[in-house]
């Protein structure tokens, strides 16, 4: 295989790998919870995601939020049946 179609090849793989994880709600949420973009969170709140979900700290997006003082994402993740616990 030619350099330049192994190059196309690596280069539509690491696309395909960005579409998917920008469009995982579940990525989207912790990552909204950690830089306070609400809109991220109340996107990721809309599709199929874990709202509970941790990272590898064990910290869910409601404690980052808590944490970072976004009380709009707290609020927002509140009325969507974050736990508490």
């Amino acid at each position: 295989m030619a350099k330049e179609t192994k190059f196309l090849v690596l280069l539509a793989l690491l696309a395909l790998l960005y579409a998917g994880c920008a469009g995982d709600p579940n990525v989207a949420i912790m990552e909204g919870a950690e830089t306070g973009d609400l809109q991220k969170v109340e996107s990721a709140l809309e599709g199929e995601v874990n709202i509970n979900i941790q990272n590898e700290d064990n910290k869910t997006p409601l404690i980052i939020a808590a944490e970072n003082g976004y009380t709009d994402i707290v609020s927002a993740l509140l009325e969507a049946g974050a736990a508490l616990d």
